[in-house]
């Protein structure tokens, strides 16, 4: 393994500023940077808790989510008053499905900082999955309170009026989401089955296809959300 005292290796400052990603070599190089520093054994409490921070991330873009899990726990440990940690850890567990784990997550992090919307918006769509409805809609409103023009936070809201059975509400929430944006697959999805309780089939089939030609398991993941055609 790499480390910041090995012979032929970069300096301490260079691999610092690659564990960063500031050298912009992409998260492969980024995890063996920031592995490095955390084996060099020459950084403070906080500058290691940033090397696992940072390796965690580049963990996630290589989908090596056990990993990121198991970093971010390690940022916990060193800086257990940091709300992003919690945040980052419970949006893995989301999506490795383990949602109530990830509501204990973001809990956390809510705790930490009561105004993250970010966070606040996340536990909102996977109380909304786990049918914690109203407190999903707390949730939401209140992130918008914050941040009142984030897609996220408008797609999150729109499934919890799905569910509730508020398609109406479900449609323009998607259409806020969706404006503007890339496409989601979920938000399109989503889109897709209000339009057809409203009774739009033609509209609802197009944005399903759009969907499944995104992620072409989204049916079975919405799905395990509780939401079926």
């Amino acid at each position: 393994m790499l480390t910041a005292s090995s012979a032929g290796a970069e300096t301490r400052d260079e691999l610092l500023r690659a564990c960063a990603g500031l050298d912009r070599e992409g998260p492969e190089a980024q995890v063996k940077a920031c592995s490095a520093v955390i084996a060099g054994g020459q950084e403070d409490n906080d500058r290691l808790a940033a090397a696992f921070f940072n390796r965690g991330n580049a963990h996630v873009a290589l989908r090596q989510l056990g990993h990121a899990i198991a970093d971010y726990g390690q940022v916990i440990r060193l800086k257990p008053a940091s709300p992003i940690a919690f945040t980052n850890r419970g949006s893995v567990f989301h999506r490795i499905g383990q949602y109530e784990r990830a509501i204990q997550d973001f809990d956390q992090a809510v705790t930490l900082s009561p105004e993250d919307a970010l966070a606040l918006t996340d536990r909102c769509l996977d109380l909304a999955i786990v049918g914690a409805l109203e407190e999903a809609l707390a949730d939401c409103e209140h992130a918008l309170a914050l941040r009142p023009n984030s897609a996220a936070t408008f797609g999150s809201r729109a499934l919890v009026n799905l569910k509730a059975g508020r398609a109406q509400a479900a449609l323009t929430d998607y259409d806020r989401a969706l404006a503007g944006t890339a496409p989601v697959a979920g938000w399109l999805f989503g889109r897709g089955v209000a339009k057809t309780r409203l009774g739009d089939k033609a509209g609802g089939s197009t944005d399903i296809a759009a969907a499944q030609r995104l992620e072409p398991d989204i049916a079975k993941q919405y799905a395990r959300y509780g939401v079926r055609l």
